[in-house]
């Protein structure tokens, strides 16, 4: 039987092969040609499974990497192994749509054999199972993005900005605290809010803390208090 007459159930995946929603491809490690393409492989990449099966699967390849992809491919049909094919983590890599669009995958590598009555039994396929991951590399950039811009912001602050947790253990403050108070901020981050604030105003302070703690996205309110220095003295502040 000849590698386009390959069918699923040859390499024993059946019907999963039509119903997983991820891509599954398969391809020659010799010739590196799709010999497999599922639906799922279609609406990632674009190539309906008559246009796949004709193609080799460096197509879908950035051509920066075909170089890494030649060479790997080459050493996995001359071994058997390779740091991708042998890797138990899922691959995060680019890859190239029928558009020319550059995506990003997820990809599992595994190798597979054909049943012994099919083919040569001597070509080995490597099955790819396949994820597009874009959408959510979009969204973890603008989030870094939106983090570093605020990060930015709160650093070069004049204010003083300062996260607590519930129990008012300081897990962040932002440098305007030296020119404030005296202290680095090191030197406080992880220290309770209680050593600072004026014992007559503490009780009144960790209520406020409390109510901000059990109410997230309430309008904030503002609170006066008196904090002391690292020199000692007590500064007011809101």
């Amino acid at each position: 039987m000849s590698d386009l007459a390959l069918r699923p159930r040859d390499l024993g995946i059946g019907h999963l092969f039509e119903r997983v929603r991820d891509a599954v491809i398969v391809a020659d490690a010799h010739t590196g040609r799709i010999v497999l393409w599922n639906p799922a492989a279609t609406d990632i990449f674009g190539y309906s499974v008559s246009e796949a099966l004709e193609m080799n699967v460096e197509e879908l390849v950035p051509e920066r990497l075909r170089g890494r992809h030649r060479a790997g491919l080459a050493r996995y049909r001359e071994t058997g192994h390779g740091p991708y094919i042998d890797s138990r983590e899922l691959l995060d890599l680019p890859a190239v749509r029928n558009t020319g669009e550059e995506i990003r995958i997820e990809m599992s590598l595994s190798p597979v054999e054909a049943a012994r009555d099919v083919g040569d039994g001597e070509t080995r396929y490597a099955l790819a199972v396949v994820r597009d991951i874009t959408a959510r590399k979009r969204s973890e950039e603008v989030l870094k993005e939106s983090e570093a811009r605020f990060h930015a912001l709160v650093q070069n602050a004049l204010d003083i900005v300062m996260v607590t947790d519930a129990e008012g253990t300081i897990r962040y403050v932002s440098p305007s605290i030296e020119r404030v108070l005296g202290s680095r901020a090191e030197e406080m981050v992880g220290t309770s809010t209680a050593e600072y604030v004026h014992p007559d105003d503490l009780e009144r302070a960790l209520g406020e803390l409390v109510e901000a703690a059990s109410n997230p996205g309430v309008h904030p309110v503002a609170v006066e208090t008196r904090v002391r220095h690292k020199e000692g003295s007590w500064r007011h502040l809101e």
